[in-house]
């Protein structure tokens, strides 16, 4: 059955043999079902929500086209009543006080964001650096250029499957005490971009691949290691590590961090 939105009665969405041996035209007949129209309303990913509707008769025409003029109303409650519900899910988030909040397909697109977050130029691009990030390094905390982005999965919101919710805002993505002393880790000496290559480095990533997730060339990648390594006045990896454990056994992590890295 096709995945567009709108109105399809039976005869629209049979293949010309669909009834080979006769088992639909038998399970009407023991049903009573001569007839059903199905509304389809858009959901995510490419599918729809079918409401389906079966009848004993055949629709007539001018009841098909009373509900043809009717669907457009229907469509925009639906909608509205998606969006309520985005809203509901991001409202009512453990992690969001009055924050932004964006709730992105595994295919990337935005489903969903609130209007704190809309009003932020280039919010789009900060959301999806934000799930590229956590998807690479398996961090829920990542620095963007708006800000501070906690990414969760969406593993049980059925409207939304697979889907990311992301929050951004100050005092509100410690999720524990490595993603707090990962966000904290040169803190005020790191730019946005350097923390995010440390923090990709710290997840295994090589420059190739932290290159690709930040969509910069690999030659970018090492320039900027070479300057956060001076930064943080060590020499390798390896290094720039132990400075990291040494910051973790400390517990040198602030509760109120700034809303951007310098």
């Amino acid at each position: 059955m096709t995945h567009r939105a709108g109105l399809r009665q039976l005869h629209d969405v049979q293949p010309p043999d669909y009834d080979e041996g006769g088992y639909y035209t038998y399970f009407y007949s023991v049903t009573g079902y001569a007839d059903e129209m199905g509304l389809l309303f858009p959901a995510l990913k490419g599918s729809a929500i079918g409401v389906f509707v079966q009848r004993g008769h055949a629709y007539r025409r001018a009841e098909v086209e009373f509900l043809s003029r009717l669907f457009p109303s229907l469509r925009r409650l639906h909608v509205a009543h998606r969006r309520q519900l985005f809203h509901a899910l991001a409202t009512n988030h453990s992690r969001l006080d009055s924050s932004g909040v964006a709730i992105v397909e595994p295919s990337g697109r935005i489903a969903y964001a609130n209007d704190s977050l809309r009003a932020v130029p280039r919010h789009e691009d900060a959301t999806i650096e934000a799930v590229r990030c956590h998807a690479a390094s398996g961090i829920a905390s990542v620095s963007t250029r708006i800000g501070l982005a906690t990414v969760t999965k969406l593993d049980c919101f059925p409207l939304a499957p697979s889907a990311w919710i992301v929050v951004f805002g100050a005092g509100s993505h410690h999720t524990d005490d490595l993603d707090g002393a990962l966000m904290s880790f040169g803190k005020g000496l790191l730019s946005r971009r350097e923390h995010q290559i440390c923090c990709l480095a710290f997840s295994g990533l090589g420059n190739a691949h932290i290159a690709d997730v930040l969509g910069i060339s690999e030659g970018t990648v090492k320039n900027l290691r070479k300057r956060l390594y001076f930064k943080m006045d060590v020499t390798c990896e390896r290094e720039l590590f132990a400075l990291f454990l040494a910051h973790l056994r400390a517990g040198n992590m602030t509760q109120d961090l700034p809303a951007v890295f310098p």
